[in-house]
């Protein structure tokens, strides 16, 4: 907001103008008004603000907003920052002259009022498409209903999951305007009724819950996890939903025990460098493809064995030669097209498994049953699994967020990103080439 809005802003809000809530940013059709009381249908705006079509098209548009029964008071920006309360006085008597009507425009939502939204930001998409289709918005949250949680974002963690909501792509649709984002760390603002594991000014994180490109949002009280003391926003935004999944993949889908044999795709990337270290930690030998030297080094370097450059060798191949021929007891494959039908041919059989738990270089490819080796498990891993039962979510993650607290897992954050730049955070992410986790910064 230009200096001029911003006092305009707060003295509407401060005044409190007899009762009559202002609205920043209100859509009224293609048009967004700087400050409107839909109850009176007044709208109130500073001059020479920054919206095009108000410094364009003003005579139209003050005809629409007239034609839809809003009164518009345009003061000049030098009116308001010298003389303010002349400008309220404008508007009270304008206010106290109006005749309210029963239905706004704009409705708060089933079960809210409009006193209760809260003006922030998100990073939306009103198209799917690539990167260039993110843009910074002003958006209005509610306040929390029985069971919801205000959440004020510190950090949020990026995932592939997120681009294939931008894209519209892997049969992930969310509704337009969409805010992508899955997972997310902050402090709770507000509680709705009967929310009792959480309160205000506490610590939450959350994985796997769409919406997370903004900087306050509403989520359910049971998508939350609280935060102990002594761990970074940054280090769980970055890590919560791929320590998860790596937990998930380990303990559950594979049931690793002490000397077994895995591969895991994408050493690298952010769920491969956790699931290195923690298998490493539960005495298992780690098998990691990478696509570049430097990435081969850093996969070392958290709990790999063995690294294989895929650009440069057959994967198939080298892990026979690394296991003698006979296979690993886990594959766990992130990737998808490129990688999956070579997955199903480095499993051992029996009793051993091939997880799919990503689309990274796009959808599986088909296969038939003639192309699964025998006696092996071929399952697609997913973090919905746990959190649909919210026992099995809360354990799941006090045993991660304990294997960070006492160093089994370190957080390698690959790159740290404003919340407004999150398209360039999808540009590193979808070339390939970013390592550990990435994040955005509110």
């Amino acid at each position: 907001m230009t200096e001029a809005e911003t006092r305009l802003w707060f003295a509407l809000r401060r005044r409190q103008l007899d009762g009559f809530y202002f609205r920043r940013q209100f859509p009224v059709g293609p048009y967004i008004a700087d400050f409107a009381c839909t109850e009176a249908r007044v709208i109130v705006e500073a001059d020479g603000g920054q919206h095009a079509e108000r410094q364009n098209h003003d005579a139209t548009r003050t005809q629409f907003l007239n034609d839809r029964g809003y009164r518009v008071l345009r003061f000049w920006n030098n009116d308001v920052l010298t003389n303010i309360d002349g400008v309220l006085t404008i508007v009270r008597n304008t206010l106290l002259q109006a005749n309210p009507l029963p239905n706004p425009p704009l409705q708060a939502g089933r079960g809210r009022k409009m006193s209760d939204m809260t003006a922030t930001h998100a990073l939306r998409f009103h198209k799917t498409g690539g990167p260039e289709v993110l843009q910074w918005d002003r958006i209005e949250v509610p306040a929390p209903r029985p069971g919801e949680v205000l959440l004020h974002h510190t950090a949020i963690g990026v995932n592939f999951l997120d681009t294939y909501h931008r894209a519209g792509t892997h049969h992930v649709q969310l509704p337009l305007p969409g805010i992508t984002g899955s997972e997310g760390v902050g402090i709770v603002e507000a509680v709705g009724a009967g929310v009792t594991s959480v309160t205000p000014g506490q610590r939450a994180v959350y994985p796997l819950t769409a919406g997370a490109y903004a900087e306050r949002r509403i989520i359910p009280e049971t998508d939350l996890a609280t935060v102990p003391d002594g761990l970074a926003d940054d280090a769980l935004a970055a890590t919560f939903m791929k320590g998860l999944t790596a937990g998930h993949l380990l303990f559950d889908i594979a049931r690793v025990k002490p000397g077994d044999v895995l591969l895991m795709h994408a050493a690298a990337g952010g769920v491969g460098l956790l699931l290195g270290q923690w298998a490493k930690a539960l005495g298992c030998t780690v098998i990691g493809t990478a696509s570049t030297p430097a990435k081969a080094e850093l996969a070392r370097a958290n709990g790999y064995a063995h690294v294989i450059d895929y650009t440069r060798e057959d994967f198939v191949a080298r892990v026979k030669d690394i296991t003698a021929g006979r296979g690993v007891r886990a594959v766990f494959d992130g990737v998808g097209e490129t990688t999956f039908l070579g997955s199903l041919q480095c499993a051992k059989a029996p009793d051993s498994v091939v997880a799919s738990f990503g689309l990274a270089s796009g959808p599986l490819p088909r296969f038939g049953f003639a192309d699964l080796p025998p006696s092996v498990f071929v399952t697609r891993a997913t973090v919905k699994t746990i959190t649909a039962d919210r026992p099995a979510y809360l354990r799941h993650a006090a045993r991660f967020l304990g294997a960070l607290g006492d160093g089994t897992l370190r957080p390698v954050i690959g790159g740290r990103y404003t919340l407004r730049d999150g398209a360039e955070a999808h540009r590193a992410l979808e070339s390939r080439r970013t390592t550990g986790s990435l994040v955005l910064l509110p």
